[in-house]
Formats: structure tokens, sequence, C-alpha cells
């Protein structure tokens, strides 16, 4: 989960972040940072907002990641709201997710960063050591063990019809 602010440059790690999953799912005021760095062959959508408030990690990447994908979801930051986070850990936990590992690191310039690393059920107290208004980037582990990413066998000559 990647939190940036719209119109700022991606730091280093967020691009390499985007650039490397398998799936992005993205706040579609960020389309355009997710356009500028997203690989050929890459699949990204966008968060459909229906109103109501979006959780931190939207059940759809949950799919995803439970599929065995590599999924990066880029939100947009929200000053001084740390609460999605708080609520994310609630579901994720639910889950049986709450002993992953996980690294926590606020972004307050583009390439300056603070880091905390520790175990996702300690993720409330990790976001307390931040400041109000660090974007956060948040890298878990293997949220579903044993979970291979599916292949598809196909052939072909290249040869279009």
């Amino acid at each position: 989960m990647i939190e940036h602010p719209p119109g700022k440059e991606l730091s280093s790690l967020d691009r390499s972040a985007l650039s490397s999953a398998d799936i992005v799912i993205y706040d579609p005021p960020l389309a355009t940072l997710v356009a500028q760095v997203l690989p050929i062959g890459r699949y990204a959508e966008p968060l459909f907002h229906n109103g109501e408030e979006q959780p931190a990690v939207s059940p759809r990447a949950l799919r995803f990641a439970a599929e065995g994908w590599r999924v990066a979801q880029l939100l947009e930051a929200r000053r001084g709201d740390k609460q999605r986070l708080h609520d994310a850990v609630e579901a994720l936990i639910r889950l049986q997710a709450g002993d992953l590992p996980l690294l926590a690191i606020a972004k307050r310039a583009v390439d300056e960063q603070r880091l905390q690393d520790g175990r996702l059920r300690n993720l409330p107290e990790l976001i307390d050591k931040f400041a109000a208004d660090d974007a956060l980037t948040l890298i878990l582990g293997p949220i579903f063990a044993g979970c291979a990413t599916p292949s598809y066998a196909f052939a072909g000559n290249g040869l279009a019809g």
C-alpha cells in the first residue's frame, strides 16, 4: 500500500514497487503516475469509489493477493488521516494475517524516508511513531502462503488469427 499526494514525484522506492507489481490498483487522481511507471504487460485498474470511504487495502487487492499475485495499491495521501490504516489492520487480522512481517516507510521528501519494521498486528503503534503528515508506504509479506500464481499454458506461432 502506497500513499502518495497527487502532483508530486514518486520516490524511487514507490516507483520500484509499482513497476515490479503484477497488479496495480490506484485512486483515479493518481492515474498519470501509474501510466508513467507501469511496464507493458502489467495490469492496472482504478479503485471505484461509490461515495463511501474506501479501505486502505481494497477487497479486490486482497483477492488478487490470495491468488498469489504481487499487488500494489496506490492511494491518494490524505494528510493527518491514519484511521483507514488502523481499519486495514483489523481487516487483515480477520484474515489470519496478523503475524505478517511489515515494513512501514514514512516519506517526507522524494527520497527522504524513515523506516519502522515489525509485524502487521503492531501497525497501530508503528503509525503513531510517524508524523501525522507523513505519506506512508507499507510493505507486507506474503498474505496467503502456499498460493502460487496461476499459470496458463498456450501455444501459438506468433501469427495473428
